[in-house]
């Protein structure tokens, strides 16, 4: 059931305020998730062994399957409530966190990351949906612009706090103070209302298959690229299957009743814009994230504290 609010009414404004704080809370440990790692990789390289090409994976798996399940993760959220789905998202991501402190091999730990990324792709478009279905139409914006600061801030907050635990501890803390958090999280969720939506329609699973393997296969391809070349066989079959697979999702959406993703959104110029300059972002800032503090640590001969504060 979906939970309405009244503007003007005192409590409604402190329960308002208690969903965004919980869901921000939520979102800010997905991105974290993301950036924390930067910061501890060459303490896990040298503990575990780990390539090059073992290294990336170990950052990039999180980011692969969250990005590959975001979509269909949102619709599942709309279709069964969208508590439920963040708190069973918030268990998967605990687990994968927790299991990463019994891995000593590089392969091991990105299972452990693919796991957390998965449970990563639940958390976050229930945690914007239970704002946009919660809170008033007149605070709406605010709360979304409030959600997508602390999504920024967290990627800040991954980079300092990783560094203060390795300061003192083993790169194993990272992952136990994740858990925790989830746990804590977990707990705050439990306090906040759902919603749903009422008339959801037939779940799109072919828009579902083909937007997730679509993304699987192009990042597959430009994470495997540097390594095996360019023209590897299996580098060049990921990519272009993955572009295909990319149309014939767009083809199937407009066809759609009710659609994964409305693809026509993108023929509004404000809302293209808006996601491409954010899709650049993103790429500048953690390729940069990516490749400064490995310098600074492995060149610079920088603590992984004193590089968090430097970058």
């Amino acid at each position: 059931m979906r939970v309405g609010y009244r503007t003007g009414d005192g409590s409604t404004s402190l329960r308002v305020g208690w969903l965004v704080l919980i869901t921000c809370a939520a979102v800010s440990l997905v991105v974290a998730g993301i950036a924390a790692l930067n910061t501890a990789l060459p303490d896990i390289a040298a503990d575990t062994g780990a390539t090059t090409g073992q290294m990336t994976w170990i950052l990039d798996s999180y980011t692969l399957i969250l990005a590959a399940l975001l979509l269909p993760a949102g619709a599942i959220g709309d279709r069964f409530g969208r508590r439920s789905i963040l708190l069973i998202g918030l268990v998967v991501f605990g687990l994968g966190s927790l299991a990463a402190i019994w891995v000593d091999s590089p392969t091991a730990l990105i299972v452990t990351r693919l796991v957390a990324g998965a449970g990563a792709a639940l958390i976050m478009p229930t945690t914007l949906s239970l704002i946009t279905a919660g809170v008033p139409k007149d605070k709406r914006a605010f709360a979304i612009s409030v959600w997508a600061a602390v999504a920024g801030v967290g990627a800040i907050a991954g980079f300092f706090v990783t560094g203060v635990l390795l300061n003192y501890f083993h790169w194993h803390s990272v992952f136990i103070t994740f858990a925790a958090s989830t746990a804590i999280v977990f707990v705050l969720v439990l306090t906040i209302g759902s919603s749903k939506d009422e008339h959801p329609g037939r779940f799109d699973v072919i828009g579902s298959l083909t937007s997730t393997t679509a993304i699987a296969g192009v990042v597959f391809g430009l994470l495997e690229g540097p390594h095996r070349g360019w023209t590897n066989p299996l580098v060049l079959v990921s990519l272009c299957a993955g572009v295909a697979l990319t149309a014939t999702f767009i083809v199937v959406e407009r066809r759609r009743t009710a659609p994964l993703l409305d693809v026509d959104l993108f023929r509004n110029r404000a809302f293209a814009a808006g996601s491409v300059s954010v899709m650049l972002q993103f790429l500048a800032s953690f390729g940069l994230f990516f490749l400064i503090l490995q310098q600074l640590q492995l060149v610079f001969g920088y603590s992984p504290l004193k590089s968090a504060v430097a970058l």
